[in-house]
């Protein structure tokens, strides 16, 4: 059960080995500034401009049939469910695109070592596993590495970037794992 749980979750992660399978994410972001003063006791507020931020990110591992190692750190069997809790390490690749508009515009790409911790249980019976849920998932970047010395100043910024894509997808990458842990059958 140990070793089939490992393959699965390994199986998932595998899915996502380049730009193509990457997990994705879009965001927009509007904002405005304001003029405010203040006018015999009254204050005015005056929108002088607006924008919309963009945001893409593309995170994927990086050749992990070589670099991706999963170690199971918890496996227990209580009350008809496996809980578990495991650790992963992978080199990864990744790129961010952002734009301001009439002020900036542009994107970097690299790869950084990633460090997952997923946590979860699911349930055993009917032939397989069944009812999945992930519990924790999360993720660290170390060792960031820029296709380009030019990008090398964003690294705070494209940093921010990635984790942000694993806290904002944080319930669909949860949802992907549970999914291919239901998929299991004996």
């Amino acid at each position: 059960m140990r070793k089939l749980l490992e393959r699965v979750i390994v199986g998932e992660l595998n899915e996502h080995h380049s730009q193509d399978t990457a997990w994705y994410n879009e965001k927009r972001k509007d904002k405005q500034k304001l003029f405010q003063m203040n006018l015999f006791g009254r204050e005015i507020d005056k929108k002088v401009a607006s924008w919309t931020e963009e945001s893409k990110t593309w995170f994927w591992l990086d050749n992990p049939k070589e670099t991706l190692s999963l170690e199971l750190t918890r496996f227990a069997i209580q009350d008809g469910r496996v809980e578990f809790a495991l650790a992963a390490r992978a080199n990864a690749g990744f790129r961010v695109w952002g734009r301001i508009p009439r002020l900036v515009q542009g994107n970097a790409s690299g790869t950084a070592w990633v460090k997952l911790a997923i946590e979860g249980s699911t349930a055993v019976g009917g032939g397989g596993l069944t009812d999945s849920r992930i519990t924790k998932l999360d993720g660290k970047l170390r060792d960031l590495q820029f296709n380009n010395d030019l990008a090398s100043p964003l690294e705070k910024l494209v940093t921010d970037a990635l984790n942000d894509q694993v806290r904002d997808r944080n319930r669909k990458l949860r949802r992907s794992v549970e999914k291919a842990i239901d998929k299991v059958r004996f």
